[in-house]
């Protein structure tokens, strides 16, 4: 068990040490607890870093903070290569878009490349159409959907890119009522999963639509479903990789707009 005083404790100690420190540990206390208490987590931390190896299905993500002067790419690689094993490592940076290549700078000569990058788009109000469709059916998800969802999710997007859902996680969406369908032909033809932020916030989690009904605008639709019961919050924000010119365009119709935050996806060389 690692509690989070002892977390703050190790992060202060590196805050004292060095005038400035590079992290990518954007987590609640909720998310950080379950990541730390996990048995299959791994941490690596003295006062000029700490370093969170969380597994997932096919890889671990890393989760980091460490003081600027230090060579950190040298010391993820020796600790990865002293693990003596062929996992795929995974691990983000967020920054501002015009100080992004800064960031890419320090991993340049690492064992690290870019595998993505996702734009962050925010919007007041979301842009709504009329969802009624007589050949489709909008629905809040119910429980006995939840494993048809996951691998909908899986199947759909890049694990390395997205964070997709446990399934524990992706059912107290379920139960918090954040989780809609597009029923079609009796198949779920889309889902969207929208997450809070604050009292009057939500994140566009994941939204997608089975490659079967692509083109038919069902995303859009379904999207207006699930927002106009939200359609008084004050926030809306998402995450989109930038090559996804369906999704960013999409987005766009929504109301989204760019705000200028981006984040980039590295992956240890092959």
């Amino acid at each position: 068990m690692f509690s989070l005083n002892e977390y703050n404790k190790i992060i202060n100690l590196i805050k004292q040490k060095h005038r400035k420190i590079i992290t990518n540990i954007f987590l609640d206390n909720n998310e950080l607890l379950e990541i730390l208490n996990n048995q299959k987590t791994k941490i690596a931390f003295n006062d000029d870093y700490f370093i969170i190896f969380q597994a997932e299905q096919n890889f671990k993500r890393i989760y980091f903070a460490f003081g600027f002067e230090v060579d950190f790419p040298e010391i993820l690689k020796n600790i990865i290569l002293t693990a003596d094993n062929k996992d795929d490592y995974i691990f983000e940076l967020i920054d501002r878009d015009k100080n992004i290549n800064n960031i890419l700078a320090i991993f340049e000569k690492s064992i690290f490349v870019k595998f993505a990058e996702l734009k962050r788009l925010r919007t007041n109000k979301i842009s709504l159409i009329d969802f009624n469709d007589n050949d489709i059916k909008f629905q809040i998800a119910d429980e006995s959907m939840v494993d048809v969802i996951l691998e909908l999710l899986y199947n759909t997007f890049d694990a390395y890119v997205s964070h997709l859902p446990y399934r524990h996680q992706l059912m107290n969406l379920i139960k918090s009522k954040l989780v809609f369908t597009a029923v079609k032909n009796n198949t779920i033809a889309g889902v969207i999963c929208l997450e809070n932020i604050g009292k009057n916030g939500k994140y566009l989690y994941q939204i997608m639509v089975n490659k079967k009904f692509r083109g038919q605008g069902i995303a859009k639709k379904l999207a207006s479903y699930a927002f106009e019961k939200y359609k008084n919050d004050s926030l809306f924000i998402s995450w989109v990789e930038c090559n996804n010119v369906n999704s960013m365009t999409l987005h766009h119709e929504l109301g989204f707009k760019e705000d200028g935050l981006v984040t980039v996806v590295f992956k240890n060389k092959e």
